[in-house]
């Protein structure tokens, strides 16, 4: 793999309710990719900071999400 590789997750809310203070978690085999901090997290193409990324686990704490609504969350990784 050359150069970064792109995670796109779209969190879609069909509940009827709103999604309220969630959080989206993704393990990555830190064996095979690194993290790129860099980059780091963006939720509807805005950079934020209220993420962790700890053990392989990225976890980036989501604005509530209304019913019928979606958001988008990107982030990056390398080879390791």
């Amino acid at each position: 793999m050359d150069g970064a590789l792109g995670y796109t997750i779209v969190v879609e809310n069909k509940s009827g309710e709103t999604y309220a203070k969630g959080v989206l978690a993704d393990k990555l085999d830190t064996a095979n990719v690194v993290f790129d901090d860099e980059y780091g997290v963006e939720i509807d193409g805005e950079k934020t900071s209220d993420y962790t990324f700890t053990d392989g686990v990225l976890s980036v704490n989501l604005p509530d999400v209304s019913d019928g609504s979606s958001l988008t969350v990107t982030f990056q990784v390398t080879q390791a």
